[in-house]
């Protein structure tokens, strides 16, 4: 077992002669005898015998020396235990409103958190539920009473390293994958499609060899229950002749997945703990490279009181209850949990032969996801192609499943006030003609939520379909956008310097750029009107960051940033993707910032995320661009588009090198996995010679 150096204490600390050998002895014969690891008596006895010595040559040394033993105490994991139960306590939901990571740049609701840690030794890891925070011995940190009433009083973001040094916290993801086990997943097709999401959670060890091509490998997470644990526990940690080829094919499989996090969302009583504390040290003697995670509360409790399930949610269900705290963009891949013809209930053999037990709603759950489907707050992929799970239904006993029906749409079209002009929801574009920040939500939960006068006109009329919803409706400080003649739409490719556009730009009617690109110096290639901002969720950050002082950004930063956003007056900034929980909180911040600072901006948000209708509208695989997504939206608006600065290549037809961005002077790499510029790029040609669009990529003409 690894432990501090005493060495490296002492050095940090007045000592002398006689100090050292105390320590000396009290490390040596209390820390490293198994004997005294094990009996907690025997190591008090040894520390009272140091302070005596320490006590009759110096009594400014005792005290150093009964600090040290506090510290031993709190390094050693097999004391920390018996010592813990004696601290403070603090319960993290009464004084955090949000748990962040150690930048302090992505906060969670601490329900739904998810701690990993960032270590490989377990030693440092304890598989506790951490649901509270204690206070930890060392000789800088603050007493838990005072640690209590501080954060009693503050209420506020809290660093995740006050809960364990050793965690760190999810990450904001831009596209995520969620797979299910079902056998519709069988010559699906799927496999590179769910690879090419940023992040991919799986469930329980299910078997990923041989069933590449329709279910992919890429794994970033899989989550794990008490039958996995203990399987994992008794193969493990119990050889056997019987287990030795068991033994060896898990290995084989976990190392396949290097770098995933082994997530148990569950409560983790002793027993779960201990046997998590087991496999860790396993996997850590077999130099498997894997991580660990827990939740800080159990995330069953969580997912029951977010959807209203009867029974236990399935473990497809909790995952996407956290999931949609980090990701922006959420796919669900298998979630169909019905035999249909020759299909299984899974795809293949769960890597530890486990049996299922009847413990979920099925129904109630795939009459959910179903919901949630077309309201268009996640895609649910059944399967990837030949067969649409629409068409298909189950063959239970009771054929409970042929009274399932989709959700009837409220509004067939979302209008302005004048009820003039009107747009598909999915494609709408909600600005805030407000500038008090508190009535500004950024929710997007206007598919459920609607003013009791709306409410009351839908019972009315029987919430007939094809009825159009005037905006007021959803919120009165709600207005849509106005329909345009000209627009253009400005890419951010190097191709754009010296391209002498910017004149040519600022005739059109509407300008729509993107990720607050440079304007100043550019004016002649890019010009300098803007009606429309598009941000993504790196922006957001930034903007947040910057604008609230919540990172280690300067005066100077927030001084230029507020500039900028005063170079661009009138201008709506525009956040088209899924705004969570943590995306909707920044973004009211920074309206609440730009409000006190009086810029004459304006925000808005889509009515459902804009990532699913263009990737289903132009056939993507990978996550469309932020140009791609632009597009789409503006064609429920614009009469006639022209792009600009949309070359998404390191060379121009000539051969000369270009930057990826005008105003990044650095050459950098343009490669990607995340964006499909080559199929996106051959699309817009596409549709440029087919003149639906305009595709500027020559020198423009002075006008």
């Amino acid at each position: 077992m690894k432990h501090t150096p005493v060495a490296t204490y002492v050095e940090q600390q007045p000592t002398s002669f006689h100090y050292g050998v105390c320590i000396f002895v009290l490390h040596v014969v209390c820390i490293q005898h198994d004997k005294m690891k094990r009996n907690i008596i025997l190591f008090t006895v040894c520390c009272v015998l140091c302070l005596l010595c320490s006590i009759i040559y110096n009594n400014e040394l005792a005290k150093k020396t009964w600090k040290f033993i506090g510290y031993v105490k709190m390094k050693v994991p097999e004391f920390r235990s018996k010592f813990e139960r004696n601290l403070p306590r603090v319960d993290v939901s009464e004084v955090c409103e949000k748990i962040c990571n150690r930048q302090m740049q992505s906060c969670f609701d601490p329900s739904a958190s998810i701690l990993v840690y960032d270590v490989t030794d377990p030693a440092n890891m304890t598989f506790k539920q951490p649901n509270e925070v204690f206070e930890t011995t060392n000789r800088e940190r603050e007493t838990g009473e005072r640690m209590r009433e501080k954060w009693k009083r503050k209420r506020t973001l809290c660093p995740v390293t006050d809960i364990n040094p050793s965690f760190q916290t999810m990450i904001s993801r831009e596209s995520c994958a969620i797979i299910g086990n079902g056998g519709f997943l069988m010559d699906s097709g799927c496999g590179k499609t769910i690879d090419a999401h940023d992040f991919v959670l799986r469930a329980n060890l299910e078997q990923l060899n041989g069933y590449t091509d329709d279910v992919g490998h890429k794994t970033n997470m899989i989550m794990i229950n008490a039958g996995v644990v203990n399987k994992l526990y008794d193969i493990l940690t119990t050889p056997s002749n019987q287990s030795e080829k068991e033994r060896a094919s898990l290995l084989r499989y976990l190392d396949s997945i290097k770098g995933a996090i082994l997530w148990y969302p569950l409560a983790t009583d002793n027993d779960t703990a201990e046997k998590l504390q087991g496999i860790a040290t396993v996997l850590f003697k077999e130099k498997v490279q894997v991580k660990f995670a827990l939740s800080i509360d159990s995330a069953v409790s969580i997912s029951t009181r977010k959807w209203n399930t009867v029974k236990t949610p399935s473990f497809g269900l909790i995952g996407l209850t956290v999931a949609q705290t980090f990701c922006n963009d959420l796919s669900l891949y298998g979630f169909y949990p019905y035999r249909n013809g020759s299909s299984d209930a899974h795809y293949g053999p769960n890597v530890l032969n486990l049996t299922q037990k009847d413990v979920h709603d099925f129904d109630e759950e795939q009459e959910l996801l179903r919901s949630l489907h077309h309201k268009h707050l996640l895609q649910l992929v059944n399967p990837c192609k030949s067969k649409e799970i629409d068409d298909v239904r189950a063959s239970s006993p009771e054929d409970r499943n042929q009274n399932m029906s989709q959700e009837s749409k409220l509004c067939d079209k979302i209008c302005d006030r004048q009820m003039k002009s009107c747009f598909d929801p999915i494609l709408s574009v909600l600005i805030y003609n407000t500038t008090i920040p508190r009535k500004m939500t950024f929710r997007q939960e206007y598919q459920t939520v609607l003013t009791k006068k709306s409410q009351k006109s839908l019972d009315t009329k029987s919430k007939q379909k094809g009825m159009k919803c005037p905006v007021s409706d959803l919120n009165p400080s709600l207005q849509t956008m106005k329909a345009q003649k000209n627009c253009a739409i400005i890419g951010n490719s190097g191709i754009l310097l010296d391209s002498k556009c910017g004149k040519e730009i600022d005739a059109h009617d509407f300008v729509l750029r993107a990720n607050l690109a440079k304007l100043n110096g550019y004016t002649d290639d890019v010009g300098q009107k803007t009606t429309m901002m598009m941000i993504n969720v790196g922006t957001v950050r930034k903007l947040y960051n910057v604008l609230t002082n919540h990172s280690t950004t300067s005066r100077e930063e927030k001084t230029e940033m507020l500039q900028y956003l005063r170079t661009i007056p009138g201008a709506i900034i525009w956040y088209p993707k899924a705004t969570n929980n943590e995306n909707a909180d920044k973004l009211q911040e920074i309206a609440t910032v730009v409000t006190e600072e009086n810029i004459p901006v304006r925000f808005a948000f889509s009515f459902s995320s804009a990532v699913s209708p263009t990737r289903r509208k132009w056939k993507m695989v990978k996550l469309p661009s932020s140009g791609l997504i632009a597009l789409t939206i503006a064609q429920s608006f614009c009469e006639n588009i022209t792009l600009y600065g949309f070359y998404p290549y390191q060379n121009d037809t000539s051969g000369a090198r270009l930057l990826h961005h005008y105003y990044q002077p650095k050459l950098v790499d343009f490669h990607t996995d995340v964006h499909d510029f080559d199929k996106e790029h051959k699309l817009l040609r596409t549709l440029h010679d087919k003149h639906i669009l305009r595709l500027v990529l020559q020198r423009c003409k002075t006008l």
